[in-house]
């Protein structure tokens, strides 16, 4: 009977562990993402502080014809930050689309425009994993939404979403630069087979 008890405790004690790992997953991703977060905004602040008070340094480099935004050293993680209030979305940007920069956040696609720039701005996000939501409910957004974009200097900047259609992994023309401000979202569909697009453009363009 002994030998029974103890198999059975091993079988819940495993089950229970089993069950955890999932909500474990979500924790330490919920953690990491507000741990970018919060550097981002502490940089904002920072960069903030620093041009309403510069440092004498700073001040000496901008008569060589430098930007105070020239001088200031960007964060190691977050270069922005991505909020789309439709379907609660609030998510750090980091440069690239490596499994370092999509298991907490959103990715900015390098070989496309920054954030706020000319031509288009394209950030890939997964369609949810096991750290966290991202991109799971895009499929949700409207035309019309609204979608806040904020860079490193701090400035929010505002589309809405002008149309979402699903294409194949390999559709190239959706990094399209044609020098026009606009940005979009890419995330999976159909299991990872076709890709989600949702197009969005500055809100004064929007009609």
């Amino acid at each position: 009977m002994k030998w029974r008890k103890f198999i059975l405790s091993g079988l819940l004690i495993m089950g229970a562990a089993i069950v955890a790992v999932p909500f474990c997953y979500q924790i330490y991703g919920r953690i990491r993402t507000n741990q970018l977060i919060s550097e981002f905004e502490s940089h904002i602040n920072q960069a903030q502080s620093d041009i309403r008070d510069p440092p004498g340094d700073i001040m000496e480099t901008e008569e060589e014809g430098f930007s105070v935004g020239e001088i200031l050293e960007p964060p190691a993680g977050a270069i922005g930050m991505i909020k789309i209030q439709s379907i609660a979305i609030e998510y750090p940007i980091m440069e690239g689309e490596g499994k370092a920069q999509l298991s907490h956040s959103v990715g900015h696609l390098p070989d496309t425009a920054g954030i706020g720039e000319l031509g288009n701005c394209v950030l890939a996000g997964h369609r949810g994993s096991r750290y966290g939501p991202i991109f799971k409910h895009l499929d949700q957004v409207k035309a019309g939404d609204e979608v806040l974009v904020t860079d490193l200097g701090g400035i929010v900047h505002s589309y809405r979403v002008k149309e979402a259609f699903v294409t194949a992994p390999n559709d190239i023309s959706v990094k399209r630069q044609d020098g026009k401000e606009e940005l979009t979202l890419v995330t999976c569909e159909s299991k990872g087979t076709m890709r989600l697009i949702i197009r969005c453009l500055p809100d004064q363009e929007v009609q």
